[in-house]
């Protein structure tokens, strides 16, 4: 294999913490302009390798060459100045400043102190033109969606002239349509000499936007391929957890039908009219979108919140205080 076409290479990696190996004599490559991504159950490993990548842990053993160079940032700062930056579930963005400030974040040029406009700025406000020409560099990144946001980051990246960007779950908290637009800055990134290494626990999307997939297990690399060699998701499932699972799911019956929790017209400042009961022994789970009020409704239940409607446990009216709530049996786990 010719050795430019691989822009990573991890050879024999080890890190070591008091009592466990996270991650245990891992060697695979990584190819130039592709989307690798990187899958494994919690505790996988993934974790670990990230940070060691990005500067945050000092490895116990192994070799990374990166553009073949040896690799070994001692920070995130190194690592983003030698051509690695990530891309968080948690943005790292300022909604107060500006998007044409957010693009410049950590990297400003200055005379004595004070901000200087240089070509920097409007090599950055390019890049962001060429992803998205739809988001403004004056415009408030608190105007923004989850997703725009993600693209002023996305830009922030390939202007620095990244050579890997490390995402990790970043359709966690937005649409589908954000994610779809998300896939083809993705895919375009390929245009601009950029490799994506792409963590998530959504198989299906490993299989639309992947090249390559490794499967890493209790700190152990599994395996490597071509995402078009895998046949099906229960091939990269028992990969993951080393045996055959059956996806079906078959809901239980609840043995107690008697109702614990009636929540009637519940509404503050993010929740509108919420009514709903909960059944002894159930198990009642609530998803949506980043402020779509999942923490919000958690917080009233358990009174932290001020709210308007009536929320009765066990048959009787709770009153809107934590002490209370602890006092009738109920636990808040943030």
């Amino acid at each position: 294999m010719d050795p430019t076409e691989n822009v990573l290479e991890i050879r024999d990696l080890v890190k070591d913490f008091p009592g466990v190996r996270a991650v245990d004599n891992v060697s695979f490559d990584i190819k130039r302009n592709t989307v690798h991504c990187l899958v494994g159950e919690n505790g996988a490993g993934k974790s670990t390798l990230i940070k060691i990548l990005t500067g945050v842990y000092d490895r116990t053993s192994g070799q990374i060459l990166l553009n073949g160079e040896e690799y070994d940032p001692h920070n995130p700062r190194d690592a983003k100045q030698k051509g690695m930056n990530t891309l968080f579930q948690e943005l790292n963005v300022v909604n107060q400043l500006t998007v044409e400030e957010n693009l410049t974040l950590g990297m400003e040029d200055t005379t004595f102190g004070f901000v200087r406009k240089t070509d920097k700025i409007n090599r950055m406000v390019e890049v962001l033109n060429s992803i998205e020409p739809s988001i403004k560099p004056k415009q408030l990144v608190s105007s923004l969606s989850v997703a725009q946001k993600q693209i002023v980051e996305i830009s922030r990246a390939v202007a620095a002239e990244s050579d890997i960007i490390i995402m990790d779950e970043p359709t966690a908290a937005i649409s589908e349509s954000e994610i779809a637009r998300l896939f083809n800055i993705i895919r375009s990134l390929r245009e601009k000499n950029v490799t994506v290494i792409y963590i998530s626990h959504r198989l299906d999307e490993i299989f639309e936007l992947g090249d390559f997939v490794t499967v890493l297990r209790d700190g152990k690399h599994i395996g490597t391929k071509p995402v078009a060699e895998i046949q099906d998701r229960s091939e990269l499932i028992k990969m993951m957890i080393g045996k055959t699972v059956f996806e079906q799911y078959t809901p239980r019956e609840i043995d107690c039908p008697d109702t614990i929790l009636e929540v009637k017209h519940l509404s503050n400042h993010r929740l509108k009219d919420i009514s709903f009961d909960v059944s002894a022994g159930e198990i009642v789970g609530f998803y949506g979108l980043v402020g779509a009020g999942k923490t919000e409704l958690a917080r009233a239940i358990y009174g932290v919140d001020d709210y308007k409607g009536e929320i009765l446990f066990k048959g009787k009216k709770l009153q809107p205080t934590p002490e209370k709530a602890i006092a009738a049996g109920i636990a808040l786990v943030p």
